[in-house]
């Protein structure tokens, strides 16, 4: 058995007390998640060093365990790293956006689990929601670094390109430009959208049936005013959905490219069908009231209204519409799922 191999064995196994504290990667890796962290924010400078090497000598080794000891050392500094951000986008007090030390460390540690056969689906599924989990808290430069590197290791993953589509196409949506945000021009909207365009398109290239990935090119391409393409785009997506989310977007996008290409009645129709796939929604119902205002039917603006302004009270904020720029959701569940996967 090799030196590395026994290495190993000591750290998978529960230390004596006289060979110190376990390591906090093995215990993160048997399910122990609040001993792991509490152990690890007791480790100083010169014990990262050491366990970051022990752990870089892991990335060839045979034993399957060598690859579940770094894929619970991603986990545990990526816990640790999200526990110090505060909460979500939202809160009163949203989580603090940029790199830590600990994603500086999970990003060092999955580059060293990426050379392993036995890891590296689990890196690259880590890659993606990192990214959408700085959709969801509005980091947006965050969503750009993460895909950037997740790209360069996986350069035509569809995941990974759909993630930098949202993200940049959130960016013309958040980085208006303002006394916060005085670099935000119309050069940068640009530069968004062609981004938001060229990632989706990518994606699409991978995964021709990646529909939440074709609804954002068609989004984008309205944006630009590219009005035929994203008309193409958004039917094919209302003809193929069977998720009632993406149906809903896919009918609600195509009514405002049609109401632009001065359409009204088929803008309407669309409006109507984004209707049937979610009664509810507020957007949808809003945009049908101000195109039948605009058309001079002031009876059915009000009619149309009227069953929101009476469920206003009531409403559950359940409309896609309202988190699409947040990446459509699924971010714990992408979490959780790699979390169940380290332990052991």
């Amino acid at each position: 058995m090799s030196v590395i191999a026994l290495a190993l064995g000591a750290v998978l196994a529960a230390a004596p007390p006289d060979q110190g504290p376990p390591d906090p990667a093995w215990l993160y890796l048997t399910g122990r998640r609040a001993e792991a962290l509490s152990a690890l924010s007791r480790r100083g400078e010169i014990d990262t060093r050491r366990a970051l090497g022990r752990l870089f000598q892991l990335r060839r080794v045979i034993d399957p365990s060598a690859g579940a000891l770094l894929r619970a050392a991603i986990m545990l500094h990526t816990d640790r790293a999200q526990a110090g951000r505060g909460p979500s986008a939202g809160a009163e007090t949203p989580r603090a956006c940029g790199f830590g030390d600990d994603d500086v460390l999970a990003r060092s540690i999955a580059g060293y689990a990426v050379e392993r056969d036995d890891s590296r689906e689990f890196v690259r599924r880590w890659f993606v929601a990192m990214a959408r989990q700085s959709q969801w808290d509005l980091c947006l430069e965050d969503v750009r670094a993460w895909t950037a590197a997740g790209l360069k290791l996986f350069p035509r993953d569809p995941e990974l390109s759909l993630a930098r589509g949202l993200g940049a196409e959130a960016a013309v949506r958040f980085g208006v430009k303002d006394h916060l945000n005085p670099t935000h021009d119309r050069s940068a909207v640009v530069r968004d959208l062609d981004e938001a365009r060229d990632a989706y398109r990518l994606a699409l290239q991978s995964a021709p049936d990646l529909l939440e990935a074709r609804l954002g090119l068609g989004r984008t391409l309205w944006r630009q005013g590219k009005l035929d393409e994203a008309r193409a785009e958004l039917e094919r997506v209302a003809l193929d959905a069977r998720d009632p989310a993406l149906l809903y977007l896919a009918r609600l996008f195509l009514a405002r490219v049609q109401d632009d290409a001065s359409r009204p009645a088929d803008a309407e129709r669309a409006y109507r069908d984004a209707l049937a796939a979610r009664p509810s929604a507020q957007a949808a119902t809003l945009g049908l009231a101000e195109l039948q205002a605009r058309s001079g039917d002031g009876d059915g603006s009000r009619a149309s209204l009227e069953p929101v302004l009476a469920a206003a009270p009531h409403a559950d904020g359940a409309d896609p519409h309202t988190f699409y720029h947040l990446g459509l959701g699924q971010v714990q569940e992408l979490m959780d799922a790699l979390r169940e996967e380290t332990l052991q």
